[in-house]
């Protein structure tokens, strides 16, 4: 098929497939087309069925869109190139096995397809695009092959049903928003290859226990208004979020992070917790004079909320001084407290401090 016009309901011009015109429910693509151009087959509302043979390479942008009684595709092997949005608003469409070639999902391929309920991946993708999988309410579950590198911003936003999602250890970069409204989603591990995690990249809107093996540099945005998140930073490293502006901090062991990203509160808890996991740390000197920098800051934390741990470590370590603690001795009603503290001031300066402090008792 070299040569423009009419073949029965097909529109082409030499190789491509320019438009569908009939009314058919299962269509063949015909012999001699190589590429399915853009919108070819777009508000097809009478498509249930669509077969492409093996001598298709090429499906364009938008291809099926809107196609919403659409419920079965074949796609053969020879198929490489998928634009963006190929399935957008197919809502009938139920399963997908996508050709083994294609390198990558194009964004929006399967947006709003609230139907669907399985895809297969190809063994060599290696990319999830933006939006993705948006809307696709049906989808429960999804494996993503060992290949994959990259899911893009919104790649899954709005899977409400999405339960059981399988991330590669290959995974590099997660962008934003890539499981907001995930709300049935409650685990996922990140393996050690993670760089990057965008803005609320985990804002599910319900309960969802985070495991990441990397040291990864963390960022408040990434926990951006997840209230029920459970974060793990492999061995010992533990996170839990209540929102973005107290983070309640318990247990953890977090390293390599960027203070400047982090909200003021969230830094001090932060470092409180430092204090509080301070001999499983190796290197100490960044932590410590972020400590010095916000000492103030993190007494006035530490006392209300009874950390302890914190305020003892940070005095028996030298980082807590008379003179820094001193103003907000009286506010430590525990008077066990007092005296370990007086004891550990004493034996830490070799000073007055005890009789300087009995006064205060």
């Amino acid at each position: 098929m070299t040569y423009g016009g009419h073949v029965g309901s097909f529109e082409v011009f030499y190789h491509q497939l320019k438009k569908y015109t009939g009314n058919d429910e299962c269509v063949v693509i015909p012999e001699g087309i190589t590429e399915i151009k853009d919108y070819a087959f777009s508000d097809c509302s009478s498509l249930k069925k669509i077969i492409i043979p093996d001598h298709v390479t090429d499906i364009g942008d938008y291809a099926f869109y809107e196609c919403r009684c659409l419920e079965e595709i074949e796609i053969s092997s020879s198929v490489r190139y998928m634009g963006q949005g190929v399935f957008c608003r197919c809502n009938s469409l139920k399963k997908v096995v996508l050709p083994q070639y294609l390198t990558s999902v194009s964004r929006l391929m399967f947006y709003h397809c609230v139907s669907l309920e399985e895809v297969i991946l190809p063994p060599a993708c290696r990319t999830i695009g933006k939006s993705a999988f948006e809307k696709c309410y049906s989808l429960k579950e999804l494996h993503l092959p060992e290949t994959v590198r990259t899911l893009e911003g919104n790649a899954f936003d709005d899977c409400i049903g999405l339960q059981k999602l399988d991330l590669p250890a290959s995974l590099e970069t997660i962008g934003d928003h890539a499981f907001f409204s995930c709300g049935a989603l409650r685990k996922l591990v990140i393996g050690s290859d993670i760089r990057a995690i965008g803005t609320g990249a985990f804002e599910t809107g319900g309960r969802i226990s985070v495991s990441i093996m990397s040291d990864l540099q963390l960022h408040s945005s990434m926990f951006e208004t997840n209230w029920n998140m459970n974060w793990n930073f492999g061995v010992n490293r533990h996170y839990n979020g209540r929102n973005e502006d107290n983070y309640q901090l318990f247990d953890s062991y977090l390293e390599n992070v960027q203070f400047h990203e982090w909200k003021p509160t969230a830094v001090i808890v932060l470092l409180v917790n430092y204090l509080e996991t301070y001999d499983l740390h190796q290197d100490h000197s960044a932590y410590d004079e972020m400590l010095r920098e916000n000492m103030d800051a993190c007494l006035e934390f530490m006392i209300p909320n009874h950390r302890n741990t914190a305020l003892e470590t940070g005095v028996r370590k030298h980082l807590i001084t008379k003179e820094t603690l001193q103003p907000y001795f009286p506010r430590i009603k525990d008077r066990e407290l007092r005296i370990r503290l007086m004891d550990e001031l004493s034996d830490a300066e070799q000073t007055n401090t005890l009789d300087d402090l009995l006064k205060l008792l």
